[in-house]
Order: structure tokens, then sequence, then C-alpha cells
């Protein structure tokens, strides 16, 4: 309440020394830590290890490090850190599971190429030879390669060519080597 000549104002605020929890240090106010309000804010810095293969929703507990106690005698709170996956840019994950779309030329589907993709402690090199000649839509599996105890799946899009082949005589020749191959 404030008085001003023969007018009267009041108005209503939050206590500036306990900042409306109800609880203040009695006598206190000029405490060099807290200023009176029996609670200070401090930053920790906390490692935490997720364990592998760790999914959305997960939590970990960190104890003594959550809401701390008022009264003297009790234990502090624990921290609840949950876990959120942010999508990666080459995989896909389905369970344990690993996909990942890679894309090739045409030629690349047939003559093969070495690709290399970024893993967990090391790049892994794959040939795509080893698989044969590249199909559309089909999925090859590296085993155990995703997540513990899953297995990465690898896609390939092919990149067809736009342009027409208007050298006579390379047609024949390609036509030549599939037949050669088996492939007409």
């Amino acid at each position: 309440m404030h008085r001003m000549g023969m007018f009267t104002q009041m108005t209503t605020r939050q206590c500036e020394v306990c900042n409306g929890q109800g609880r203040a240090l009695q006598g206190k106010t000029t405490c060099g830590n807290c200023k009176g309000k029996a609670h200070i804010n401090q930053e920790h810095r906390l490692e935490i290890k997720a364990p592998k293969g760790v999914q959305t929703g997960h939590h970990i507990r960190v104890p003594r490090l959550g809401e701390q106690s008022m009264e003297r005698d009790d234990l502090s709170g624990d921290l609840i850190i949950e876990v959120i996956i942010q999508a990666h840019p080459l995989f896909r994950r389905d369970g344990n599971d690993l996909h990942a779309e890679i894309p090739i030329t045409f030629a690349q589907c047939i003559t093969g190429m070495k690709i290399s993709i970024p893993h967990f402690e090391r790049e892994l090199e794959i040939q795509t030879l080893d698989f044969g000649v590249i199909q559309p839509n089909r999925r090859y599996l590296i085993p155990r390669h995703g997540m513990p105890g899953g297995n990465l799946l690898l896609q390939f899009n092919i990149e067809y060519p736009k342009n027409k082949i208007e050298n006579k005589s390379a047609l024949e020749e390609l036509q030549r080597i599939f037949t050669t191959l088996g492939w007409c």
C-alpha cells in the first residue's frame, strides 16, 4: 500500500525475498549466496553415456542432481533425462536394423564401385561387385552392422542415363557385350 496525499494506491506483487516460494531464511536477507531465498541456481556440466542402441523415450536417471530439498535432512531428487533420437541424413532406423539408400549411376550398377559408408567406429568399405549387378528396389543385407543385434540394409537408387545413344557403333558394341554376357 502506498499513500500519496489523500489517495492510497494498492498493488499486489510477488515477494522479493522468497519469489513467491513462501519460504525464506528468517533474518538472513543479506546472505551473500542466496539473498535470503534459501536456494541458489548453479550450473553443472555433466557427461552422460547413453547405452548402445538406445531408443527415443528411454530415461536415464542421475541420482541426487534433481530438485534440491528445502529441508536440511531431506535428500535431493534425481535428475531424469529423456532420450530423443534425431533423424540421421543417411540412415533410417527400424528397431535395431539400419536402412540406407545409396545413389549410383547405371554404369556403376553394372561395373561396380567402391563405396564408403560412415559407421560407428570406422567407415565401412563396400564393393558393389560383391552383390553382382545391382537390382533396382532390392535391399542388400550387411549382417551385424546395424544397431546392436541388428543388420544394415542397403538399397541402391539407380540413376539411369537421360540421353539417347546416338553413336550407332557404340550401341552395337553394347548389344554385343550384353549378348556375350547373356543379358539379351
